[in-house]
């Protein structure tokens, strides 16, 4: 199975997401806590605003781990995300 880690700097997302039964952790992506990082094989954000895909994209980089965005519709890519089409789905994608 899948071991899904729900990271968020709002501590109530992360104790609902816990109560689903899910990983969390609080965290702010502006000052990372490298361990939360260090092992993921995927990071994956759902609407991100445009200031916190820049974020992504740079810790994408430093943990060397690949990153999908879900974007808002109607968003275009940062640069170094590349816009894919998946099954009729928008994303941003940026491979290792």
């Amino acid at each position: 199975g899948l071991d899904v880690t729900v990271i968020d700097v709002k501590r109530d997302v992360i104790e609902r997401a816990r109560r689903e039964g899910l990983n969390g952790q609080l965290d702010d992506i502006f000052n990372p806590k490298s361990k939360v990082y260090r092992y993921a094989d995927l990071l994956y954000s759902i609407r991100p605003p445009r200031d916190l895909q820049y974020q992504l994209l740079k810790l994408s980089r430093e943990y060397r781990v690949p990153l999908i965005v879900r974007p808002l519709s109607g968003e275009f890519p940062v640069e170094g995300l590349k816009l894919i089409n998946y099954r009729g789905e928008v994303l941003y994608l940026h491979e290792q």
